[in-house]
């Protein structure tokens, strides 16, 4: 996608992208494109937010930074999974106390190798235990820190088979 050939092909987008529609975004930190999926837009500020699809990031772009994407690239399946924690809920409706939850989630997890193990899937997600290098469950340590509730729940979904994953 970011060959120079490839880069000098994208081509401007005629009118304001829609949400779900799948386009090539400029990532800033990188300078690179990138397969994306709309999420929104707003005409006073003409931003875009776009999920990179292969990646899983939620980013604001300019819509100077959105164009349509090669035909080439539509039938390849986006490499990113939208993933739930099994067996945790809101600690209380705070919305502030859930950001924070996620925030702890976040640290816990980014840039760290972890264990998965899939215990139910939906259309376009998949509920997930995960686990630490050590074997911890990350659902256990954020409870411990009052972050979450833990709940009990079903497994519909076993394969018995632990995926070792990577988190961006």
């Amino acid at each position: 996608m970011n060959s120079p050939a490839t880069r000098m092909a994208y081509k401007p987008l005629k009118l304001v992208p829609a949400p779900g529609e799948l386009v090539a975004a400029l990532y800033p930190p990188d300078e690179q494109w990138y397969r994306a999926r709309v999420i929104s837009s707003t005409r006073a500020d003409q931003n875009v937010e776009v999920m990179y699809i292969d990646y899983g990031n939620v980013v604001w772009v300019k819509e100077n930074e959105v164009r349509e994407l090669e035909s080439r690239f539509w039938p390849l399946p986006a490499q990113a999974v939208r993933c739930a924690l099994a067996g945790v809920s809101a600690l209380t409706g705070d919305s502030r106390q859930w950001a924070a939850a996620k925030d702890a989630l976040n640290k816990m997890i980014h840039e760290r190798v972890l264990q998965a193990h899939v215990i139910a899937r939906d259309y376009d997600e998949i509920t997930v235990e995960l686990f630490d290098e050590h074997g911890f469950s990350i659902a256990e340590q954020l409870a411990a820190g009052l972050f979450v509730n833990l709940e009990e729940y079903e497994i519909s979904y076993d394969t018995n088979d632990t995926q070792k994953v990577i988190v961006p």
